[in-house]
C-alpha cells in the first residue's frame, strides 16, 4: 500500500461501505443472481465458487460461536484463500479499493481488501460493529502504509491483529512491527489515543461523504 492523503482513504472507505450495506443480512445473505452472472461472465467459473463458499460461510456459521471463534474462522477463509496481489498488478492502477465480491472473484487483491471483506464478514456473521475498526497502520519492517483489522473485546481492551501479512490472530502488543495511525469503521473515525482512551468514534469533517452517501446507495455491482 503507498502512503495517501487520509481524506481519500476515509472517502474510499465509505463508498465501499456504502456499496455493500444493503447487501449484508447475516443469515440471510444471498448473492444476487445478477452478481454471480456478472461474476461468471467477468472472471470465470471459479468465482462464482469462490462466491457461493463465501455465502455458505456466512449462512452457516453458528451464531452463538464466541467472537474469538468467528475471527478464526474468517481470517483463514479469506488468508489461506486469497493471493496478495498489488493494485498496480491487478487493477492497473496505484490505488484501488475492491468490494469482497471484486475480491473473491479476481481470487486476489491487497492489504485494505482483505480488511475490508474481514471487517464486513464478521459484521454479517454477528460480531458487533462497534468492536471492528479497520487500522490504518504503518508496517516498520518494509517502512510502508498498511491496513489490518482490529477487534476490540471491550473499548479498553488490547486489540486482536487480523493481517494478511501473517495467518495468527495476535495482540496488538506482539505486533510490534505495527505503528497504529488510526482506526474506523462505518459509525466513525478513531485515532490510536483516543482509542487507548476508550473514546467513541467522532464524526469529523471527514465522515461527511458517509452520510450524503447513505441517500443514495449504490446496488452492489462487480
Amino acid at each position: 500500500m503507498k502512503r495517501r492523503n487520509h481524506r481519500a482513504w476515509l472517502f474510499a472507505f465509505l463508498i465501499a461501505t456504502a456499496v455493500l450495506a444493503s447487501a449484508f443480512a447475516g443469515e440471510d445473505f444471498r448473492i444476487s443472481r445478477e452478481i454471480l452472472n456478472q461474476a461468471e461472465i467477468k472472471y470465470g467459473e471459479g468465482a462464482v465458487t469462490r462466491l457461493l463458499e463465501w455465502e455458505e460461510m456466512i449462512r452457516a456459521t453458528d451464531r452463538t460461536k464466541t467472537d474469538l471463534e468467528k475471527l478464526e474462522k474468517v481470517n483463514q477463509f479469506f488468508n489461506t484463500r486469497i493471493m496478495y496481489v498489488t493494485d498496480i498488478e491487478l487493477w492497473g492502477v496505484e490505488d484501488y479499493w475492491a468490494t469482497p465480491f471484486e475480491l473473491l472473484s479476481r481470487n486476489a487483491g491487497d492489504c485494505e481488501d482483505f480488511a475490508i471483506a474481514k471487517y464486513f464478514t464478521l459484521k454479517a456473521i454477528g460480531v458487533k460493529e462497534e468492536k471492528l475498526n479497520i487500522m490504518y497502520v504503518k508496517a516498520l519492517q518494509f517502512g510502508i502504509a498498511h491496513m489490518v483489522l482490529a477487534y476490540y473485546d471491550t473499548p479498553e481492551a488490547e486489540p486482536l491483529i487480523l493481517d494478511n501479512y501473517i495467518d495468527s490472530i495476535l495482540p496488538a502488543s506482539r505486533r510490534t512491527d505495527l505503528l497504529p495511525v488510526f482506526g474506523f469503521n462505518a459509525s466513525g473515525l478513531l485515532t490510536a489515543r483516543q482509542r487507548a482512551q476508550g473514546s467513541l468514534p467522532g464524526r469529523s469533517d471527514r465522515l461527511r461523504p458517509w452520510q450524503e452517501l447513505q441517500s443514495k446507495m449504490a446496488m452492489d455491482r462487480l
